[in-house]
């Protein structure tokens, strides 16, 4: 017997900030099935829709679309989302985790949202749990409507013709658009004429009204019999003769569809023999109902999600965002629109707000954390971005590492990419450097503490550089200023350059500007062969170092940075170690020993070796370029031991990883264990699984204290941070 799938959202609740644009709201939905089955169909309903809701696909403007091969479309009178096509569970998965909430409003119902997401093809209605669909079935009379309503199945719920038994039941009939024709329903005073009975369903034999037109509810039941303006009321059991000459009446109820008798009587019920009648009163079809029959089986396919409808007032402040950005900059930020609800543009003219930078956090309160212990996450083929906010609890010897998920702003446009997290202006959150690879515009995410944590603020373009070939390859603080700068190349011409961000509080239609001496072309490197792959400190003077790869011979080399009177400059440059073996690839900079000095990660994606350069500040390491003598390496397996990594201690949550798997990238380094030393991120862009090497160091060098599985991501997403200038990999 096939399993039905199992519908989860663990994230039963989240805010939606009216100034912000559509924001994802169940980005952690999931879809079990051991049968790996399929669906036809899927539903999003807000359950007490209010005027300017609306919802939609991340990435998608309008009302209809395709999202992961499926249709899509919203019908804004219902508030129900619908997805169709045959798929499998998966491909539905992805596309329901990307259902945005939105609302139009100048001034929105501050009412929490129930917005319920459920899979299949039929409405669920949420007062009962029932699933209800109108088949259309011309000529068809109540009898065979009756015996075919009875054969039908969903997910294993017995079929039958609907009974609506209170006026919630009748209002989510009429409203999820399921009586815009005549429809049979499951009511009959056949046995005995006057005793309306319910005869479907678990209600079968269930009295509700005694008499005719005259008659009354029996006890408590509900009824919604048609009582009109004209005077004709119902059931009036109006004389019928058949074909033999005998009056049958009519004593099979129906619901009366919106279309064929005007909107005001759209719902009401009305009495009718079994062969229908015509006109106006012909019967179109009928109503099933599944849901509450002995026997049916307990189902777990549908979830609900609250949305919680937060700041109603236009927050004046840029809130901004702060951090450690260095071309492998980290990013855990929460935010998803652009402070205007205008969606994703992304241009100059798509900016508001004053750019004050207040920070949303109470006096004697520490300010909120920067981006540095999450991963930041793009999909390249819907424009969607998200970020996971890494969690670490080092009591957990199962799985110390939990995810946070937090949706950004979709940027439908996908050649924008983020080339860096920073905090631009000083207000301790990381902020999102982007530039777009097609137009040649740059622009800063300004983020801020909100009401889910770190959250976009505002949207402040730079100056466009529309010559794409001009890459930006890491942000450095080249200039000693505490705060990082921009470093370009231009791998066609062989240009360099350096931008100095400057942050000005008090200008709030644009507070960046890059106007400043250290804003500068600086010595040209003709040829593309050669790479800036990253930048850090590598000789401990607070200054960032940039550091070169040569892609075709394997020589290294360090511009070691100066800071004279305020001006940057290229103080003196070294040749590190030559890799023969071009496979070789510079991964991240990141202090690993903890001695002051940077160190470089490497990973063969030939023979899956990893390694560490570390960097010290004693003797000459080889031939120099310029200047004098300063730096040496000392080469160190990422085990110290020179084995493959296999199971690593540390409790049943630590996994199996062999790095020879060239599956696996290395995706950067960050301190997600917050004990000062960098750890290693990883993703399988083949089966989508992620992890994290937990790193130490001792008198033997560096080595891999612990590893565990992250959460999975779905192969269309990439990581854009830790590291940002990973290579896009077209899925």
């Amino acid at each position: 017997m096939s399993e039905n799938p199992v519908l989860n959202i663990s994230g039963t609740s989240t805010d939606y900030n009216v100034n912000n644009g559509a924001q994802i709201i169940a980005a952690d939905l999931a879809i079990a099935d051991s049968d790996g089955g399929t669906l036809d169909g899927a539903k999003v309903t807000i359950n007490n829709k209010s005027d300017g809701d609306f919802l939609g696909i991340a990435g998608q403007t309008g009302t209809s679309g395709t999202v992961e091969g499926l249709n899509w479309s919203y019908d804004e009178s219902t508030g129900v989302l619908t997805l169709s096509g045959e798929a499998d569970n998966s491909v539905y998965e992805s596309a329901l985790q990307q259902v945005t909430y939105s609302n139009t409003s100048d001034n929105p119902d501050t009412t929490q949202r129930d917005v319920q997401f459920s899979l299949g093809s039929k409405s669920v209605n949420p007062d009962n749990g029932h699933f209800y669909e109108y088949v259309e079935a011309p000529d068809t009379n109540w009898t065979t409507a009756q015996s075919e309503a009875e054969t039908q199945e969903y997910f294993g719920l017995q079929g039958y013709l609907a009974t609506i038994t209170s006026s919630e039941e009748q209002e989510f009939i009429e409203n999820d658009g399921q009586s815009e024709e005549n429809a049979w329903i499951g009511a009959s005073d056949a046995t005995t004429e006057g005793d309306w009975l319910w005869v479907t369903g678990p209600e079968d034999g269930t009295p509700f009204w005694s008499g005719d037109e005259t008659g009354t509810a029996v006890g408590n039941e509900y009824n919604n019999w048609s009582r009109r303006e004209s005077g004709q009321v119902e059931p009036n059991n109006l004389p019928n003769i058949d074909p033999d000459g005998e009056d049958i009446g009519e004593d099979y109820a129906h619901i009366q569809g919106n279309s064929p008798l005007g909107d005001s009587l759209g719902g009401e019920w009305n009495d009718l023999p079994d062969n229908g009648s015509t006109g106006a009163y012909e019967v179109e079809g009928y109503l099933v109902e599944y849901g509450g029959s002995a026997g049916d089986p307990e189902l777990n396919i549908t979830s609900n999600v609250a949305v919680n409808i937060t700041n109603l007032t236009n927050g004046d402040g840029n809130g901004d965002g702060n951090g450690d950005s260095n071309g492998d900059g980290n990013g855990d930020g929460n935010g998803d629109g652009n402070g205007d609800g205008n969606g994703d543009d992304i241009s100059v003219d798509s900016i508001n707000g004053d750019g004050n930078g207040d920070d949303s956090s109470e006096p004697g309160n520490p300010s909120p954390p920067p981006f540095g212990s999450s991963i930041l996450w793009r999909d390249f083929n819907a424009g969607n971005n998200e970020v996971w906010e890494v969690s670490y609890d080092e009591s957990n010897t199962t799985q110390p590492f939990s995810i946070d998920i937090t949706n950004l702003r979709g940027l439908e446009d996908t050649n924008w990419r983020a080339e860096g997290i920073e905090d631009f202006n000083g207000d301790g959150i990381d902020d999102i450097l982007w530039r777009n690879y097609a137009t040649g515009e740059n622009t800063i995410w300004v983020m801020k503490d909100g009401a889910n944590g770190i959250e976009f603020d505002q949207e402040f373009a730079l100056t466009t550089v529309p010559d794409v070939q001009f890459e930006i390859d890491s942000l450095a603080d080249v200039t000693g200023d505490g705060t990082k700068d921009i470093i370009w190349r231009n791998y066609e011409t062989g240009e360099n350059a350096i931008w100095e961000v400057n942050y000005d509080p008090e200008n709030t239609e644009q507070p960046f500007n890059i106007n400043s001496p250290n804003t500068k072309f600086i010595t040209p490197v003709e040829s593309p062969d050669w790479e800036i792959v990253d930048s850090g400190d590598f000789n401990n003077d607070n200054i960032s170092d940039i550091l070169w790869h040569n892609n075709a011979t394997g020589e290294n080399a360090i511009w070691v940075m100066k800071n004279d009177e305020g001006e940057s400059s290229i103080d003196r440059a070294y040749f590190l170690n030559d890799l023969d073996d071009i496979n070789w690839t510079v991964e991240g900079v990141a202090d690993f020993n903890q001695d002051g000095n940077d160190d470089i990660l490497w990973r063969n994606y030939g023979t899956g070796e990893n390694a560490v350069w570390l960097m010290e500040d004693e003797s000459s390491l080889g031939d120099e370029i310029t200047g004098d003598p300063g730096l040496t390496i000392t080469w160190e397996q990422v085990n110290s031991d020179g084995s493959i990594q296999t199971a690593l201690e540390g409790g049943s949550g630590v996994f199996f990883l062999d790095p020879q798997n060239l599956a696996w990238d290395v995706e950067g380094v960050a301190d997600y264990t917050n004990d000062g030393t960098p750890d290693i991120l990883w993703r399988n862009y083949e089966t989508g699984e992620n992890a994290i090497w937990i790193m130490g160091s001792d008198d033997t060098g560096v080595n891999v204290d612990e590893g565990y599985f992250i959460d999975s991501k779905s192969l269309e997403w990439q990581v854009e941070s830790p590291t940002t200038n990973n290579d896009v990999i077209i899925m």
